[in-house]
């Protein structure tokens, strides 16, 4: 398979077809048992797994989580940036154990954007999301412009 610069796949397919593992293959979480996995020049991945969550520190806030991701950039950038996934006011200053599974997701994808990737790989990004985060997922993707799978 070969993805090139701005273009988008979707992977679809039964349950336990291989999508996800084929995913892990390309994010080098699992290693390439036949062929070969080769990446273009200065390509960055990210994963968004379906165990998404496990990249977060269930005692640190929403905003330290964040600010965890960048270097030199603001608090009130990386609020802003909250603010676009629905973490407004003082919520950026709550625990991320108090908050529901959507929302903790949604946090999982600020920090993977925040790195970021120049090819995303997107495993059931809208699991646990409820239809406002949807949306915000969605447009996500539209302003991102970069490669991704999903």
């Amino acid at each position: 398979m070969r993805v090139l610069r701005g273009e988008r796949i979707c992977l679809v397919g039964p349950y336990g077809a291989g999508k996800s593992t084929l995913l892990k293959i390309i994010a080098e979480i699992i290693p390439v048992e036949a062929g070969m996995r080769e990446f273009g020049h200065n390509v960055s991945v990210g994963y968004f797994s379906q165990q998404r969550v496990e990249v977060l520190d269930m005692e640190r806030s929403v905003l330290d989580e964040a600010m965890d991701r960048i270097s030199g950039t603001g608090e009130q950038s990386v609020r802003s940036i909250l603010g676009a996934f629905l973490f407004r006011g003082d919520d950026v200053f709550k625990k991320v154990i108090v908050f529901n599974g959507g929302e903790k997701s949604r946090l999982a994808l600020v920090k993977l954007l925040l790195a970021p990737p120049n090819l995303l790989l997107l495993d059931e990004p809208t699991t646990h999301l409820d239809m406002p985060s949807i949306d915000a997922n969605r447009c996500t993707k539209e302003l991102y412009g970069h490669s991704h799978l999903r």
